[in-house]
């Protein structure tokens, strides 16, 4: 073996097995031909999946994954042009690189399959993905642009000025990375890069990080996140949720540009989330689901939606919400909800887009989601259940573009920092946040609903295991009204009142008044007869 390739004792202390290890030679991005190291599990019956390394890892940092998936799946992960043990001496920009992943993918891989990628691999399997037939697409701590607003992250600006010291003459950054997993791991990030020749493409990829227009890489990557909003396929972002570099706010902006993504957020996890214990079987849960999910295609069609009924009282001054909180009209719902929706459409909210709900099981809670509703977005709903540090996990792993509230809820969202990044606004007239300003979004200029899109994200309490949302199509929320008409049949005039906040909702959908008992809705046991004799 030579001095560039990982011996077998080497790869079966690392947990890797020396059968994977194998040489690729194919076309070169600069014209000549170039020799990759990949580590290559073998054929598998539910399909391939490529994963793509960032910087300055290599393709060790897949072993969770190609340990799990296989044989079941065949997993290649690759070792980038000057990377791992690939090939050196051969400087690569971004272009240079998305066009190899290209060309090694159609030369090695047969028929369609998973792409992964983590970190500025993200970027290289960004802008290959729309070149390929890939049928999913995961990613992990990663961006296809910096997001507006948001500063050069300090690491990278560092690296970036000292990249000969900090990157090449010095393991500094080599063994910074390898520092933000568990030992067991770090010897391995370690071993392709021990000398300062074997670390010139991780200084090389650190400079091509392109900050301004002027840099090589500036317009290659404004590609890649132009490029990336076309893309269709599920979608995964695995996002390790103590990552100072690639923090949350990317986490939203990658969000932003897919928003049929699923996300889940380790928050315990740093930078290196593919080396976390819970990432490979969440990736094989997930990749089974998605192929179950294809196998049997759902039919979508447009639906009116379970707030139809508003349109039916416009005018109505009988009371559709009464409580500790006040009472809330038909036509004061049907006016607020258009109120609302036109100060969010100003904003910038969009369909599909998730916004977060600080608001207390009241008519203010109704006037929010059916202004969301009327955008065609998503609320997302959580309780203080759990503690702060759940309610901000949960938050951050929606990535909501706005957050509605009080003006003490907002506040607390803005001193917890619940969702970086994303703009505040206040139910009422009386903040400089208000969401309501008298000028009304007109009812065709209402987002069409389907079935099969995503209406709300509702997430467990949390009490018989770790927090979970729960995803509720328009189709579904509609089948719940109507199976909760027919078991629970209410005459004209009569309500009905609950303990458990989200069946609030369901009181336009049914056209029937909500009595709201005055306890406290984290604490349902509290409820007692004496309660149900004051409504």
């Amino acid at each position: 073996m030579s001095r560039s390739t990982p011996s077998d004792t080497q790869l079966e202390t690392f947990g890797l097995q020396p059968s994977w290890s194998r040489r690729v030679t194919f076309a070169g991005a600069d014209g000549r031909p170039v020799t990759w190291n990949i580590l290559d599990t073998g054929p598998g019956p539910r399909g391939t999946i490529v994963c793509v390394h960032g910087n300055p890892t290599w393709s060790y940092l897949w072993r969770n994954l190609l340990q799990t998936l296989s044989p079941e799946w065949r997993v290649v992960a690759i070792d980038q042009t000057g990377m791992g043990y690939s090939e050196r001496g051969r400087p690569r920009v971004l272009a240079q690189r998305i066009a190899e992943l290209v060309e090694f993918c159609r030369q090695e891989i047969d028929g369609p399959f998973a792409l992964a990628a983590h970190d500025w691999g993200g970027a290289v399997a960004m802008g290959a993905a729309p070149q390929l037939p890939i049928t999913n697409l995961i990613l992990s701590n990663t961006a296809a642009a910096k997001p507006e607003g948001v500063k050069v992250p300090p690491l990278i600006g560092i690296a970036r000025r000292a990249a000969q010291l900090i990157c090449q003459w010095t393991l500094g950054f080599v063994q910074g990375t390898a520092l933000m997993t568990t030992r067991e791991h770090r010897k391995a990030l370690r071993a392709p890069y021990r000398g300062s020749r074997r670390r010139r493409a991780v200084a090389d990829f650190v400079t091509d990080i392109p900050l301004s227009p002027t840099d090589p890489s500036f317009a290659a990557l404004a590609g890649v996140a132009t490029g990336i909003e076309t893309l269709t396929v599920p979608t995964l972002l695995a996002w390790g949720g103590r990552d100072v570099v690639f923090h949350d706010r990317f986490l939203r902006d990658l969000h932003r540009r897919l928003p049929h993504a699923d996300v889940e957020r380790f928050p315990n996890c740093a930078h290196l989330a593919p080396l976390d214990p819970a990432f490979a079987p969440l990736v094989a849960q997930w990749l089974n689901a998605s192929h179950t999910a294809s196998e049997s295609v759902s039919i979508s069609e447009e639906v009116a939606g379970i707030y139809q009924s508003i349109d039916n009282h416009l005018h109505d001054g009988s009371t559709i919400v009464a409580g500790p909180g006040g009472t809330l009209t038909w036509a004061s719902l049907a006016t607020r909800r258009s109120d609302v929706a036109e100060t969010l459409r100003r904003r910038g909210v969009q369909p599909g887009d998730k916004v977060a709900l600080l608001v207390k099981p009241s008519g203010e809670l109704l006037v929010a989601v059916a202004a969301l509703w009327a955008l065609g977005a998503v609320p997302v709903v959580a309780d203080l259940n759990g503690g702060i540090k759940q309610l901000r996990d949960l938050f951050r792993t929606a990535a909501p573009v706005a957050v509605i509230g009080s003006r003490s809820t907002t506040l607390f969202s803005r001193l917890m920092r619940l969702a970086p990044g994303a703009q505040h606004g206040v139910l009422g007239r009386s903040s400089r946040r208000a969401l309501e300003n008298g000028t009304l979004l007109s009812r065709s200029e209402f987002a069409p609903l389907t079935s099969t899109t995503v209406a709300a994200i509702v997430h467990t309490s949390g009490a018989t295991g770790p927090a979970k949302p729960v995803r509720y199509t328009h189709g579904a929320l509609e089948a719940q009204r109507d199976l909760f008409a027919r078991l629970f049949p209410l005459a004209p005039g009569e309500a009905f009142t609950t303990s458990f906040a989200p069946f609030l909702l369901l009181a336009p959908a049914l056209e029937r008044t909500c009595l709201l008992p005055e306890i406290r809705f984290d604490r349902p046991d509290q409820l007692r007869l004496s309660h149900l004799r004051k409504l």
